[in-house]
């Protein structure tokens, strides 16, 4: 499964410390892509919520990247022909509530922040990011807490100039590819260097891919275990961003320590996009 040419990007969020960021990600992926960016927040409870505005917060962006005229409007419009929507939701459970309201917007894309939770903290404190990502069959964006972004901060400009995706077998290996390709696309970053990541014992059994015509692709390498080398090539290698599909939870000891994709995205230093492959 790829990830569509996108249409409708859906941001999840408490309106906690990841506010910024989420924000910051979702209007920059909006803009490049001509998508309609919807802002979800939940709150515990059957009240209203909490009066809250995230159109203020967009146009600051925008007046700091230099896309919207310094004397403008009022100072909760937000201009740049962007297509906004914000909706609150509420339930005793505000992850449940809130992936289910993203559910019925049908998104083509997720973003949600994460926590680096690990061992017993991470059993007791189940991420709500993992949580609202395992419901959906299209593409989550992960932005893990102190990890570096994808936007530059003071020009507001997309950095892609380096992406990761590990690799297995050709089928995985191709349907991989084709995620990362089409995601690149959409935003439309055309320059990006693609590292397809083997992790196999030997490297004599690359798997076959086939290759659009103008996309730099280099090959990598790591007989280590999967998410220890996944994570060292990372480090070494220094991408903007890694790309990896995803079947769920495979047994019993990904059910307690997370998936590999969850794995990596709790100790990634970059943001991290888990496609599910079709079965």
């Amino acid at each position: 499964m790829t990830v569509p040419l996108l249409s409708r990007i859906v941001v999840a969020t408490d309106l906690g410390p990841d506010t910024q960021s989420l924000l910051t990600h979702g209007l920059r992926l909006a803009l490049d892509s001509g998508a309609r960016l919807c802002v979800l927040h939940a709150h515990r409870g059957a009240g209203p919520p909490h009066p809250w505005d995230v159109r203020p917060i967009l146009r600051d962006l925008l007046r700091s990247w230099g896309e919207v005229p310094e004397q403008a409007k009022e100072p909760g419009e937000v201009v740049a022909g962007l297509d906004l929507v914000q909706l609150s939701v509420a339930g005793p459970d505000p992850v449940a509530a809130l992936a289910e309201a993203a559910e019925n917007l049908g998104p083509d894309l997720l973003l949600v922040g994460g926590e680096r939770r690990h061992g017993l903290d991470r059993l007791v404190h189940s991420s709500a990011a993992e949580r609202i990502a395992r419901t959906f069959s299209v593409g989550t964006l992960f932005l893990s807490r102190g990890a570096q972004g994808l936007v530059h901060p003071g020009t507001g400009r997309l950095e892609l100039r380096r992406v990761m995706v590990p690799v297995g077998d050709e089928i995985q290996a191709q349907d991989a590819l084709s995620a990362a390709l089409a995601f690149l696309s959409a935003v439309r970053a055309f320059d990006t260097v693609i590292d397809l990541l083997h992790v196999s014992p030997s490297p004599v059994d690359m798997p076959a891919v086939i290759v659009p015509d103008g996309v730099k692709v280099e090959w990598r390498w790591t007989s280590s275990p999967v998410v220890p080398g996944i994570l060292a090539e990372i480090h070494a290698t220094h991408p903007n961003l890694v790309v990896m599909v995803t079947r769920g939870h495979d047994s019993l000891a990904d059910a307690l320590a997370g998936s590999r994709t969850e794995r990596v995205m709790r100790e990634a230093p970059c943001p991290v996009l888990a496609v599910p492959l079709e079965l």
